[in-house]
């Protein structure tokens, strides 16, 4: 048993501290207002946590953040959707359209 709080009546203090380890109230002072008992009330919420708003969607794949943007047609593309040539992006559809499907290294 350590030392009691006269404000919350807590008597979970070490002796030689100054404030209350739970309501912070000083220890060596009588409360200027009676105890208050708080009571915390559970409540459930559900949080949504927004997308980014400052990085597009990959115009391909639904949920995916994009990584760059088809130089070609302007599109928003994820890394899967990323193909260089050069050094110039393009999407899986400009790369299939000039080089043909059958040639496409990501």
């Amino acid at each position: 048993m350590g030392k009691k709080c006269p404000n919350c009546d807590w008597d979970g203090n070490q002796p030689d501290w100054k404030l209350c380890g739970r309501c912070g109230a000083d220890l060596g002072i009588a409360p200027q207002q009676p105890a208050v008992k708080m009571e915390a009330k559970a409540k459930e919420e559900v949080v949504e946590i927004p997308r980014k708003q400052d990085v597009a969607g990959c115009f391909y794949h639904e949920g995916r953040d994009a990584v760059n943007r088809c130089s070609r047609c302007g599109q928003h593309i994820c890394s899967e959707c990323n193909y260089v040539t050069g050094t110039h992006p393009i999407c899986r559809n400009c790369w299939d359209k000039r080089f043909g499907s059958q040639t496409r290294t990501p």
